[in-house]
């Protein structure tokens, strides 16, 4: 950070406008310390207490999640949903969805999802399933 000026340090101002002081200080830890970029006084947000708003310019280091972490779910092979079996598809859908006993509001999402996950895996099959079926073809 480069050095400011003094009077863009002070953060307090008393009543009869001479006396000012620095009484704010931002306190972050050593391992977020490089992060701050700057610290800015604001001198003309004053609400009538004399003290002046004290601002951070922050970067924020976010660590991406690798890949190998999440385990993805199958992915379901939707383009026998336009091909064929769509009326089974919906019949089963709604099969399971009456025998199921879906209970209150909160879990009613959930289940659905559940239930459509099912019902697709079972009529689609998953691609990794496709992949082995037409490997075992060969």
């Amino acid at each position: 950070m480069l050095p400011h000026k003094d009077i863009h340090k002070r953060t307090w101002k008393s009543c009869d406008g001479k006396t000012v002081n620095q009484f704010e200080h931002v306190v972050i830890d050593a391992r977020h310390k490089s992060n701050i970029q700057d610290v800015k006084i604001y001198r003309g947000t004053d609400c009538d207490s004399g003290y002046y708003l004290v601002g951070i310019k922050l970067i924020a280091k976010i660590k991406l999640t690798s890949s190998k972490d999440i385990q993805r779910e199958p992915s379901i092979n939707t383009v026998k949903l336009k091909d064929e079996n769509i009326a089974a598809f919906n019949i089963k859908i709604s099969n399971k969805a009456e025998l199921e006993d879906l209970g209150d509001i909160n879990n009613l999402c959930e289940k659905t999802k559940q239930i459509v996950k099912d019902v697709g895996i079972r009529i689609c099959g998953t691609e990794e399933c496709e992949k082995a079926m037409d490997r075992k073809k060969e």
